[in-house]
């Protein structure tokens, strides 16, 4: 559905350039591109005529071409701006609207899907201004292409359908452009396959096909149809009809003649299919084809390790794996451009086969390593693409650039970079760079770092006190690695994919889920489990996929006749949440000094969101608690005061709307008050700004609503909100999965500070709140949803608070009086007895 416009770009100057313009013409066509940019600005200081002004704007279009063909995104975005600023002091509004279009294109294909949502309706408003519909229909119509493209990346699937039947009203009429209507009809498709709207998703792949045909580019043609079949393969294989899943993928395999970039994958899946349809031999000869073209070699190598794995030959398939994952972490060193999400969401399926393999092979400790060097390496990659200020900032920005030019000689010199002199000085260069960094900012370094946690060094960790389940879901077993002071246990069990997802979701948003439904999820999910865990420990769970949906608090151990009848997990263990296993033992180490006991941010009233009426009362409440506390409302609690005195505090409640994305974890935001005028301001606090602020917490807490960005079901929103407040110096967070009633919230968190205060473990507190609310509420209010929402994710220790200056006053005080009365009673006895 990535359609690139680039083409409409390179055809509409017709100055006569001088000599210099052709020299960066010919630097771009050799690819030569390093001296281009620095050449044009000197080029446009010295250009005198609107011609060589916009033959000028016409190069930074090529350049930009070239930045984009090396999956440089960030660079061709700045060089696209560049020419929007020349066309538009030229008065060109044409080509400004081409800007416009580009630049949310290239957002996109970076997965900044929210700033190239916001790019195409500033476009939609400027093409409502100055009348482009008229001028230029084709280029206004392509806007809807672009947004249907955008919203289904971002799960929003109604949106994605709307923009493209949008499209869909010019494009059939005008069939003067007839790549169009295919791709649009195929990005129907999709939307409707993802939604189990299978007889809408074949009608309209049906339809893509047949007007494929017409499409005059043979390339273009090929791709379009080699993804139709892909997807008509992909919804066989949903429907459980393998032997059609199959016949559809060959076509696409044998489809493409000319466009052959995908080809590598387009066998993998063909192999794959052939392996659920227990055709080895043909899934092997797939696999093999996959693998010799090089491209993506390790989900070729994934597929044949699952073929010796069912030879039993653990041997092979042990080295096959670390191949292939051994191919992943050298690609995955320099990720540039592209989202980094999008790119561990194309390689986790080999991770997680990975993992199933050495459970099952009982290997648990290896199986261990698979699985937490996999998110190293994925949160490693999202701190590197943080926006870090200061020293640290600038050289991080060095080394954007040194991974950038290192990336382009993997992606042109995939088979000679070993020996490239100038390859090996770059990686000199980064490697003294990340000195720098870690001098200026340890944590930067220590979140860079995939060093390996060993099993041993998290045995000694967890102790006595606690035991940790990480899970890895696949998509047909559920792995479950059970951790003690005392061992490691892999446990591996079937399940039903679009099962789990359906009633996961059905518990998360049915105000009142049935209690036997949260029985089943209770053995679909953590019963395999239980003969392993101890009920006198606190239960450390790392989530995995779908699960990071769902607070197993809810889960239902024994049904009864209603939700107060009924024993829950929350029952029997206090329980604490983490992204990694890495990540809890470094926030488990982790203790404030801060001066302030808390601080409480409250907004309560936005335009594009609902009003959060009750946190006013709420921060209130709290601060009273607490003592040596602050609370902002409104007005007062902005970003700029976050940042400035958010570290005095061990307690940080942020009341607001929070919303989470799993499609660019690094744009998941907090609303402030600067946000409250659009959900689209600049100043809302995202993500990737959260890694500057300097706090030295406790516990962040995020009591308001959490509001979903898409479909929420891969968990790199939560992510990208846990390592984001730790990196920024966060012990633990509070999180809720969903909005809930305002009165049930505050008696949650009322009881849940009260007991912090009181010395409970941050778990213990939260689960004593929650089993509160249950035995108190009113019958018609005991439903897990309004008590099951908040999830404490990270340290789980008690908080060691500064005693109030009240208290410091009294006991000064007595301390005083006591030894003013010590002084006066050893003064009576010092005195000489008079004789008689």
């Amino acid at each position: 559905m990535k359609t690139s416009i680039v083409g409409w770009f390179l055809f509409f100057s017709t100055s006569v350039l001088g000599q210099d313009i052709a020299t960066v013409r010919n630097w771009i066509k050799e690819g030569n591109i390093d001296p281009v940019y620095s050449s044009l600005e000197n080029l446009i200081q010295k250009a005198s005529t609107h011609e060589d002004s916009a033959a000028i704007a016409l190069e930074y279009f090529y350049l930009c071409n070239k930045y984009t063909e090396a999956n440089d995104h960030e660079f061709a975005i700045n060089t696209m701006r560049r020419a929007r600023v020349i066309y538009k002091a030229l008065g060109e509004i044409i080509y400004v609207y081409y800007t416009m279009l580009y630049e949310s294109n290239l957002c996109w294909h970076n997965s900044r899907l929210s700033e190239a949502v916001e790019q195409l309706n500033e476009a939609m408003d400027f093409a409502a201004q100055n009348n482009i519909k008229e001028k230029d229909p084709l280029a206004y119509h392509t806007i809807f292409s672009e947004l249907s493209s955008v919203n289904y990346y971002l799960g929003d699937y109604q949106k994605a359908l709307f923009y493209a039947d949008k499209g869909l009203e010019y494009f059939l009429v005008n069939r003067t452009y007839k790549r169009f209507p295919p791709a649009l009809f195929l990005g129907k498709g999709m939307c409707q396959m993802r939604m189990q709207n299978f007889d809408e998703a074949e009608k309209n792949f049906r339809l893509a096909w047949d007007l494929s045909d017409s499409i005059p580019e043979l390339a273009l043609k090929e791709d379009r149809q080699s993804a139709i079949l892909t997807n008509f393969a992909e919804l066989n294989y949903l429907k459980k009809n393998l032997v059609k899943a199959i016949e559809f993928q060959k076509k696409a395999t044998e489809s493409r003649t000319v466009q052959k970039s995908e080809l590598d994958f387009t066998y993998y899946e063909l192999g794959f299919y052939q392996l659920k349809a227990n055709q080895l031999e043909n899934a092997k000869r797939s696999f093999e084809i996959s693998l010799t073209l090089k491209r993506r070699p390790w989900n070729a190598l994934c597929g044949l390790a699952r073929l010796k794995a069912i030879d039993n030959d653990l041997v092979g398939a042990d080295s096959l794996y670390q191949e292939a994952l051994a191919a992943i972490e050298q690609r995955a060193r320099y990720v540039t451009g592209s989202s980094v999400a999008a790119f561990f969401e194309s390689v986790a399926h080999v991770y997680k086969y990975a993992v199933l393999f050495y459970v099952r092979a009982g290997r648990p400790d290896r199986a261990l390593e698979v699985v937490e060097k996999a998110k190293a390496r994925y949160m490693s990659r999202l701190v590197s693409l943080a926006d870090l200020r200061g020293d640290a900032g600038i050289f991080q920005d060095s080394l954007k650039i040194i991974e950038k030019k290192i990336n382009r000689f993997y992606e042109t010199n995939p088979d000679s970079v070993a020996v490239n002199v100038e390859l090996y000085a770059l990686e000199i260069e980064r490697e003294k760079l990340l000195e720098k960094i870690h001098l200026q900012n340890p944590n930067y370094f220590q979140f860079r770092s995939t060093n390996e946690i060993s099993t041993d060094s998290l045995q000694r960790a967890l102790g006595e006190t606690y035991q940790l389940v990480e899970y890895v879901v696949s998509d047909d077993s559920i792995a479950a690695l059970v951790i003690t002071n005392q061992s490691t246990q892999g446990v591996i069990w079937a399940f039903q994919k679009d099962s789990l997802t359906a009633m996961i979701k059905n518990a998360v948003t049915d105000n009142n889920i049935a209690i036997h439904d949260l029985n089943r999820l209770y053995r679909m999910i953590f019963q395999p489990i239980e003969p392993y865990l101890s009920k006198e420990k606190t239960l450390v769970i790392v989530l995995d996929g779908v699960l990071y949906q769902l607070p197993f608090e809810m889960l239902v151990t024994k049904s009864g006749r209603s939700y107060s009848d009924s024993r829950y997990i929350l029952h029997d263990y206090p329980i604490v949440y983490s992204v990694s296993t890495r990540l809890f033992i470094d926030r488990l180490r982790r203790e404030s000094k801060a001066p302030l006991n808390y601080a409480g941010f409250a907004v309560t009233t936005f335009t594009d969101l609902p009003s959060l009426k009750f946190v006013r009362e709420q921060v209130k409440n709290a601060a009273s608690i607490f003592g040596r506390s602050d609370y902002f409302e409104d007005d007062a609690s902005t970003k700029d005061k976050l940042a400035v005195q958010g570290g005095e505090y061990k307690i940080l409640e942020l009341a607001t709307h929070a919303l989470v994305s799993d499609a660019e974890p690094l744009y998941s935001k907090i609303a402030l008050w600067d946000a409250v005028d659009s959900i689209r301001s600049d100043e809302w606090l995202y993500v990737h700004e959260v890694y500057n602020l300097k706090l030295d917490a406790d516990l962040v807490s995020l009591s308001g609503c959490r509001t979903g960005l898409g479909t929420l079901t891969s968990g790199e929103g939560f992510i990208g909100f846990n390592q984001a407040f730790s990196f920024a110096g966060a012990a633990s967070l509070l999180m809720s999965f969903w909005p809930a009633e305002d009165e049930a919230t505050s008696s949650v968190l009322n009881v849940f500070y009260n007991d912090l205060n009181k010395g409970f473990s941050r778990a213990e507190a939260l689960r004593h709140a929650k089993l509160q609310y249950l035995e108190t509420a009113h019958e018609l209010k005991r439903s897990p949803h309004y008590w099951a929402s908040f999830t404490l994710w990270g340290n789980p220790k008690p908080i060691r608070f500064n005693p109030s200056l009240m208290w410091l006053w009294i006991g000064f005080g007595c301390g005083f009086a006591v030894t003013l009365g010590i002084m006066i009673r050893l003064k009576r006895h010092s005195k000489p007895s008079s004789g008689r």
